[in-house]
């Protein structure tokens, strides 16, 4: 088995999906282990193992393929002797991850959801006053 860390540096690599499109591809190509996680605000590492011939093919991929709004930089690729995380492990891993995420926006959006009905309530009030003054008027 082979093993690769790639190191994606850019001014756009965080927020746009990349993790899980390059998750896609190794999947796709029934990569043994696959890891990867952000680092820094400019930066992904990734860390591959497989067969040799679907380590290269991975690689050229993330030469030539970007997420949409990805603007890359600089793309290094080393060798790599530590531990790599089962894909099927890191599958899980990310979809609690992304879970932890969508519940914090969950939270702030329903936070915000609060203070537009409190302000609605204010504007209800302040409107039925200004009715009742026209109606003195």
């Amino acid at each position: 088995m082979t093993k690769r860390k790639i190191l994606i540096t850019g001014d756009i690599v965080h927020d746009i999906g990349y993790r899980l499109f390059l998750f896609s591809e190794a999947d796709d190509l029934n990569l043994k282990g696959f890891d990867t996680k952000n680092i820094d605000k400019n930066k992904v590492e990734v860390k591959i193992e497989g067969d040799e011939d679907k380590i290269l093919k991975f690689i050229e991929f993330v030469k030539k393929e970007y997420p949409p709004k990805a603007k890359i930089s600089k793309i290094e690729i080393s060798e790599y002797e530590g531990r790599v995380r089962d894909i099927n492990s890191f599958y899980r891993y990310f979809q609690l991850e992304q879970m932890v995420k969508f519940v914090s926006i969950g939270n702030d959006v329903k936070g915000i959801q609060e203070k537009m009905l409190d302000n609605q309530g204010v504007m209800i009030g302040n409107q039925e006053k200004m009715l009742d003054n026209q109606g003195v008027m």
